[in-house]
């Protein structure tokens, strides 16, 4: 077991299981603009990546329309975002992370408003040192997300220098890589064995409480 002097979470199919809601909304955006559904590998594929992508490589949305798209995704997530459950055995990791003294920051590809308040309505806020999301740049990306909560937590004076991310799909790999900081797969999430494939990938945790000895023993 190694001892890591932070920890960033990944929201999405790691802390909360979000993947209805956010099929269900993402193929009414379609809908709307007269576009085809996803099938169920594109519904799974969809979880993780910042909106422009799921939008114009994974569904196909002309790179005309995506703005369109994710403003029509928007209005019913809006309403909605607080219903993802949290996955059995999460806020007892968060909580023991922070009794220990550990740092801990989102990094989601999520808005960070939405992450904030998220977090906020589950009372786990109280948890984390930093929430770190997407803004509206265009350039926001899963790397440009980690690197913003890593400098951040920096910013409030913590150890960064053994940090880790948790996370689930093939964009928490690319975060963690480009960043140069190991993963943790939360195996409970959306992610397929071929989407981590990486040197960055420290372990794997089969659930929360195999997480929980991974970074506390």
């Amino acid at each position: 077991m190694k001892n890591y002097s932070a920890v960033l979470f990944d929201v999405d199919g790691t802390i909360v299981d979000s993947g209805p809601v956010v099929v269900e909304c993402f193929q009414r955006a379609l809908t709307d603009l007269g576009l085809p559904p996803l099938d169920d590998e594109g519904q799974r594929q969809i979880i993780g990546p910042p909106l422009a992508t799921s939008f114009n490589l994974i569904a196909g949305v002309p790179t005309e329309a995506v703005d369109e798209a994710i403003a029509t995704y928007r209005s019913y997530y809006s309403s909605r975002f607080l219903e993802p459950p949290l996955y059995p055995g999460i806020a007892e990791v968060l909580k023991a992370l922070h009794q220990a003294g550990i740092p801990i920051a989102t990094a989601t590809t999520k808005g960070e408003p939405l992450a904030v308040a998220q977090l906020a309505h589950l009372d786990l806020d109280q948890y984390f040192d930093v929430i770190a999301g997407a803004t509206d740049d265009p350039e926001c990306t899963k790397i440009t997300v980690v690197a913003d909560a890593l400098r951040r937590l920096g910013q409030k004076g913590f150890d960064v220098s053994d940090a880790v991310l948790v996370g689930d799909r093939m964009f928490d790999v690319e975060g963690a890589e480009l960043n140069d900081i190991p993963l943790i797969v939360a195996d409970w999430g959306y992610g397929i064995p071929e989407e981590f494939v990486s040197p960055a990938v420290a372990a794997h945790a089969k659930s929360p409480t195999e997480l929980q000895k991974l970074l506390l023993g």
